[in-house]
């Protein structure tokens, strides 16, 4: 999947810098990473899935807020 979005990115012309670092599993350490990079923005933290029906989800949450799998 990573292949094809550069891929995307490159076809479509679009500018993007890569960034290699540890993974970021806490709001704590996404200040860290964001810090020693020199990144502004809200952090947030997304998640993937694809169902049983095989269609594919994206849940994304922002700092602070969790989510709520009941709605």
């Amino acid at each position: 999947m990573y292949k094809r979005i550069v891929q995307l990115f490159h076809e479509n012309s679009i500018d993007f810098e890569e960034y290699n670092h540890e993974p970021v599993l806490s709001y704590e350490k996404a200040e860290e990473i964001r810090n020693q990079y020199g990144f502004s923005g809200v952090e947030s933290k997304s998640l993937f899935l694809k169902g049983k029906s095989g269609k594919y989800f994206v849940f994304i949450t922002t700092e602070g807020v969790k989510l709520d799998t009941k709605k």
